[in-house]
């Protein structure tokens, strides 16, 4: 499978107005190669990516990789503070959130630096290739089963994108950007998880499968709450 020569080239959220010729550059050295490909985190929440994809790109395979949500959000904050774009406690910057999105110029609100809660409503994101794209072309994975299991589901990621899989041993990236669970105190995340915990419903709700444990913190007592008004009513 051939790459795009940068990592993350993010043409269909930052720079789209450059056209399609600019997109190809990326690809320069990947002519007469079965299957061309690239990886860009943006994609999946910048508002037009869908649109933009699906129009130029109507026969593309998409694969996306999820991580728990609250961890994601915490690790985003870790990161942003410890490079200097973040000065105020998690809390606070998610009350901050929409107020910073609204204010963000077109490169800000591509690189989403701020965005910890909305980074993480995946159905919502993810609803946009669905209405976009036919099921069989969309493949999610979570970190979590890709970490148990990174033989067998990097065999379904290469059976659904049609490459032969790797004869040698699937060796899974050094995770970059880290936060480690220990260095969440428990308040933060209680409060993350039910923050998440609607979200986390309607993700189950449009894959169709069931979330992995840990994601799931406060999905049971959420369903517990809702079944109970649902008896009451």
């Amino acid at each position: 499978m051939a790459q795009s020569w940068k990592p993350e080239p993010k043409f269909f959220s930052a720079d789209y107005h450059l056209g399609l010729e600019h997109y190809a550059r990326y690809f320069e050295g990947a002519r007469g190669q079965p299957v061309i490909g690239e990886k860009s985190v943006t994609y999946l929440t910048y508002r037009s990516a869908a649109e933009r994809i699906g129009y130029d790109l109507p026969d593309v395979k998409i694969a996306f990789i999820l991580r728990d949500p609250v961890e994601r959000a915490f690790s985003h904050w870790r990161y942003t503070t410890e490079n200097l774009l973040e000065t105020l406690p998690l809390r606070d910057a998610l009350i901050m959130e929409p107020w910073r999105a609204k204010r963000a110029n077109r490169a800000m609100y591509a690189a989403r630096p701020w965005s910890y809660f909305d980074s993480g409503r995946y159905a919502h994101h993810l609803a946009k290739y669905f209405e976009r794209f036919p099921r069989e072309r969309l493949h999610v994975i979570f970190t979590e089963e890709l970490h148990a299991d990174p033989a067998g589901i990097s065999g379904e990621l290469f059976s659904f994108l049609g490459i032969p899989p790797l004869s040698d041993a699937v060796a899974l990236p050094q995770v970059v950007n880290d936060a480690a669970r220990a260095d969440m105190d428990e308040q933060t995340r209680e409060f993350l998880q039910a923050r998440f915990a609607p979200e986390n419903l309607a993700l189950e709700k449009l894959l169709q499968r069931t979330l992995p444990q840990s994601w799931r913190g406060r999905l049971t007592d959420l369903n517990e709450v809702l079944a109970e008004r649902f008896r009451a009513s």
